[in-house]
């Protein structure tokens, strides 16, 4: 038995002393690229893994022979480190500066994508940005999931009616509440009149991006305002280049009706009412005269009358101040001789850095919209 015990005891420090023979204690502190302490930070060779304390210290028994010594945190690049001969290996990590390539507007802030838990579409105003549109908000149709948009009738600046995620009210406003850099603006039957265009005020050529906030945990920010969802809408601001860019765009196009009917004559008119007749048991009841019908849609129908729209845009800025100056004209008629619309545009973004604690801007926009009905 006694024989048996020094037998093991032997075993277990023959062990103990070839493990301590291949591998070799490294120690060391992980910073930042400032010189701050990183703790938390994962440290590794191979399948063998320790993290750094409060004071970003660490301890990693490595086996001998070992090349590299691995160093990941997130919100910093992975570092990898030769041990060689040393005992000691100190890491300083750098911050990723990788972007991502979307934000979703929440409130009256930006949140990262990966972060948003809440429904929100957002729409690349580059699709429409060069159509010939009195308004943003027929465009807005199939280019996010859970929006409907409806045309309000006939005329050229009648306000669309946008439903999100359907009909949330029996006999309250069921429009969509809209935020224009921040700022409700209010939409709806304001003179009495008629319906006003709240995006119609808005020269499509001037939005950044749109925003579509569909659930509670994103609208809530605005209250029960938003309980038909919000569309938010960021415009352009001026670049810190310092050079100031001059951009001029015109869109031209033609309207004409599509197809139109082919009429009866005067002739074929009288026969058609006498035929009515004669199948229903009556005689006929007129006879046809020398005269003859005109065509009624050329009458009251425009054919290949031109649409067009400019854009004046100037933009630049400093290292604490940018700027945004935009001009709009916009020319559009409908396939009706009366209805038309004619829009004109001013929008001026301006923004000045006081120091890194205080901001100051402007956003003022001035609309005219002219309507022939």
């Amino acid at each position: 038995m006694r024989n048996l015990l020094v037998l093991l005891a032997f075993g277990l420090l023959s062990t103990t002393v070839a493990f301590a023979q291949n591998t070799k204690k490294v120690t060391g502190k992980v910073t930042d690229e400032n010189g701050k302490v990183l703790s938390g930070v994962t440290v590794s060779v191979g399948a063998v893994k320790t993290t750094s304390d409060d004071n970003g210290n660490y301890s990693l028994q490595v086996p001998t022979g070992s090349s590299t010594i691995k160093f990941s945190i997130v919100g910093y690049s992975d570092t990898d480190m030769k041990i060689g001969s040393k005992n000691t290996v100190d890491a300083r990590l750098n911050a990723e500066t990788n972007q991502l390539s979307e934000v979703v507007v929440v409130g009256y802030g930006v949140q990262q994508k990966k972060a948003f838990t809440g429904s929100a579409s957002k729409i690349d105003a580059k699709e429409f940005s060069q159509l010939v549109t009195p308004s943003v908000d027929r465009q807005l149709a199939g280019r996010a999931a859970g929006v409907q948009v409806v045309a309000g009738g006939g005329d050229v600046g009648a306000p669309a009616r946008i439903r999100i995620r359907g009909v949330n009210s029996v006999s309250q406003n069921q429009s969509p509440l809209i935020v224009v850099d921040g700022v409700p603006f209010i939409s709806g039957n304001i003179a009495a009149a008629t319906n006003s265009n709240a995006l119609g005020d808005i020269n499509p050529n001037d939005i950044e991006n749109i925003e579509v906030l569909k659930d509670g945990s994103a609208t809530a920010i605005f209250g029960s305002r938003a309980a038909n969802g919000v569309i938010m809408i960021t415009t352009k601001k001026g670049s810190k280049s310092g050079a100031m860019k001059v951009n001029y765009d015109a869109t031209f196009g033609f309207t004409s009706p599509f197809k139109t009917y082919d009429l009866l004559n005067n002739a074929q008119f009288v026969e058609i009412s006498n035929e009515k007749r004669t199948n229903t048991g009556v005689t006929g009841w007129a006879a046809p005269g020398d005269g003859n019908t005109y065509d009624w849609q050329r009458l009251v129908m425009r054919d290949n009358t031109p649409t067009s729209q400019h854009n004046l845009s100037f933009s630049g800025g400093t290292a604490k101040s940018t700027y945004f100056f935009s001009l709009n004209y916009s020319d559009q008629k409908g396939i009706l001789i009366s209805n038309a619309n004619k829009s004109y545009r001013i929008r001026f973004n301006f923004d000045h850095e006081i120091n890194k604690f205080i901001k100051v801007g402007n956003n003022l926009t001035l609309s005219k919209q002219v309507d022939n009905d």
